[in-house]
């Protein structure tokens, strides 16, 4: 239809004045806004429509602030030319604005000679015709061309702009990374102020600990003077009952506190570093070996600050067999703990409850300090209670677990650990046995293995505190009772009037249960 209606439009140079401009204003506004006169201009000049004047009146003028208004002025002086002005115009619309063209005028352009108006010669509409084209195509170029140059400088800004995402995100991962450095280093700065004040605890322990060693030596060298006196007493008055045998039988067990200065080690490979030991030997006189009379531990004295470190809570109630109202486990190394309570028993009315520690013990007047005792003592102490009793106990469920999961995976069997030192030869080989010779050191970690009364211990290396060999030997009771045996009948056979030393096991303590280095006293 839009076709057919180009074709029936009339030809323009039949149209009167009035209608060209009737059809130039009607399309007024959309000739401002999409003509350029700069394009135009040379084709009017061309034609003779337009003059220099103006041309520079059009173009120059300083009230004329945007295109549209130029284009406005532009169609005004050319509607005083009449109808060869909207001629003119509407021949330059079909060369440089063909579409406008045809919305003006309802026809197709047409660049044959035959479709312009003849206001100009047809030489120089062709020389026109031709600078046009190739203007045309020269801008096309250009056009082509800066096109061109923008996708480069598309492309590239592309790649300047993820080059600026890569470093942004690897800015963000250095910021997020120096966060975390600076957080290490406050945490590490803090620990090193942390072990620098333990540091310099440590060293007043130590320091603290050579001084009470100065002391205990000093008062150890006079209750080794006593006992020596005590001896040569008892060898007298043995000589003076030796006609009577049978009589009742005194025996010595000598015994000397030897306390050794501090040493420093620690085993690493086959290299000694730092730790704290001390050796004790204990001599004592006894009249009878007699489980039925207190162990020594039972009669240890120490200075309180020394023996109790944290919140203790003492328990009375009804202890009659006390064994069988609780378990326990542990020893000398880790403390005796409370493993099990018998429900409905006075312990558990009492409020006992498993993972405490037990400190202390009393029963009637005898007062037994459990905190650093054996297994074997433990037990023996706990077993004496036979009514209203009072148990010292400390909150250590840490302690309780740590010795729980040691016992469960096999890295121990008890909570022993000491050392000591045979004074006399055993035959093993049978049942376990462990052969030992005097003076061989020993390292007890159970004194409650099996219930005939043996230790299981293993034997010591010389420099490297390694266990070797282990087995089962006599505990320190049946050990002492076989020691006294073999003296005694060596005694009544030789009547030698050496010295004897009744006592089988010189008792080696590493104190390994705890940080600071800790003595033991035997009353007098």
């Amino acid at each position: 239809m839009a076709a057919e209606s180009v074709e029936e439009t009339p030809d323009l140079k039949d149209m009167d004045e009035e209608i060209l401009w009737d059809l130039i204003n009607d399309n007024r506004h959309s000739i401002c806004l999409g003509v350029r006169p700069c394009i135009l201009i040379p084709y009017l000049r061309q034609v003779r429509v337009l003059t220099d004047l103006d041309e520079d009146e059009i173009l120059t003028c300083l009230k004329f602030t945007n295109r549209s208004m130029r284009t406005s002025h532009m169609l005004d002086l050319l509607r005083v030319q009449g109808r060869n002005g909207a001629v003119a115009l509407l021949d330059s619309l079909m060369i440089h604005y063909p579409n406008l063209y045809t919305q003006i005028t309802g026809r197709k352009p047409s660049t044959e000679p035959s479709g312009f108006s003849g206001l100009i010669k047809y030489s120089e509409l062709t020389e026109y015709l031709v600078r046009a084209v190739t203007g045309m195509q020269k801008e096309l170029q250009n056009a082509r061309e800066e096109a061109t140059q923008l996708r480069a400088r598309c492309s590239s800004l592309q790649g300047e702009l993820s080059q600026a995402v890569t470093q942004g995100q690897e800015s963000t991962r250095l910021q997020a990374e120096h966060a975390r450095l600076r957080t290490t280093l406050a945490g590490t700065a803090a620990d090193k102020r942390l072990l620098e004040v333990d540091g310099l605890a440590y060293l007043a322990r130590d320091e603290a600990q050579v001084q009470i060693a100065c002391s205990l030596a000093e008062k150890d060298t006079l209750r080794g003077q006593l006992v020596e006196l005590q001896e040569k007493l008892f060898t007298l008055k043995a000589f003076s009952i030796q006609g009577e045998p049978d009589k009742t039988r005194v025996s010595t067990l000598i015994c000397s506190i030897l306390l050794f200065q501090p040493v420093l080690f620690h085993l690493k490979g086959n290299s000694i570093h730092s730790s704290t030991f001390f050796v004790k030997t204990f001599r004592l006189v006894f009249v009878s070996v007699s489980r039925t009379s207190p162990p020594l531990f039972l009669v240890r004295s120490r200075h309180q600050a020394l023996r109790i470190s944290g919140r203790a809570l003492t328990f009375s109630f009804q202890g009659e067999a006390l064994l069988s109202q609780l378990q326990v486990i542990g020893g000398n190394k880790t403390g005796v703990f409370v493993h099990q309570i018998t429900k409905g028993s006075s312990a558990h009315t009492a409020g006992i409850s498993p993972g405490a520690q037990i400190l202390e013990v009393t029963f009637r007047a005898l007062r037994m300090v459990l905190e650093d005792s054996t297994m074997e003592e433990a037990l023996w102490a706990l077993g004496q209670v036979q009514g209203p009793c009072s148990l010292s106990l400390r909150p250590k469920q840490d302690a309780y677990e740590s010795l729980l999961q040691q016992l469960k995976k096999g890295e121990v069997t008890s909570g022993d650990s000491f050392y000591v030192r045979v004074n006399m030869s055993l035959v093993g080989g049978v049942d376990g046995a462990l052969s030992v010779t005097c003076n061989d050191i020993l390292h007890v970690t159970d004194t409650h293995h099996g219930q005939d009364g043996s230790w299981w211990a293993s034997h010591v290396h010389s420099w490297q505190l390694m266990d070797l060999k282990s087995g089962s030997l006599p505990n320190y009771y049946r050990a002492q009772r076989l020691l006294i045996r073999a003296i005694e009948d060596m005694s009544f056979q030789q009547r030698t009037h050496r010295k004897v030393s009744y006592f089988p096991f010189q008792l080696l303590f590493w104190n390994i249960n705890c940080n600071q280095s800790t003595f033991t006293h035997v009353q007098q």
